[in-house]
């Protein structure tokens, strides 16, 4: 959808591993919604955000990833949200609640890197 600030796509956590989806979505958007739900405590480790950079580079796009943190079955679940350019990640959380405003350059701002 069209918004002030671009085109704008969503994205939800499996919907990264299908690489149809992703170019459906990420070929038309600048900025893309990548809710995470993260609802297994025993789902690998992931360090950084490897699949998102990914996207970001190959589409030149920025990414909103937001994570999910809680409880599942009584166990803690956390996760850190991120937003990622086609340089890379410009903002990462802290593993709790937090809110954060974070400007994402335009395309034009990002260039061709």
């Amino acid at each position: 959808f069209y918004t002030p600030f671009g085109w704008v796509g969503l994205i939800i956590c499996a919907d990264c591993f299908s690489k149809i989806t992703v170019d459906a979505v990420a070929k038309n958007s600048d900025i893309i919604f990548f809710p995470v739900s993260l609802t297994d405590p025993n789902h690998p480790a992931v360090t950084g955000h490897p699949l998102s950079e990914i996207i970001a580079k190959k589409y030149k796009t920025s990414l909103v990833k937001v994570t999910r943190i809680g409880t599942f079955n009584g166990e803690k679940i956390t996760s850190k949200s991120a937003v990622i350019t086609p340089q890379g990640v410009i903002f990462e959380s802290g593993t709790g609640e937090e809110l954060a405003l974070v400007e994402i350059p335009s395309v034009a701002q990002q260039g061709d890197n």
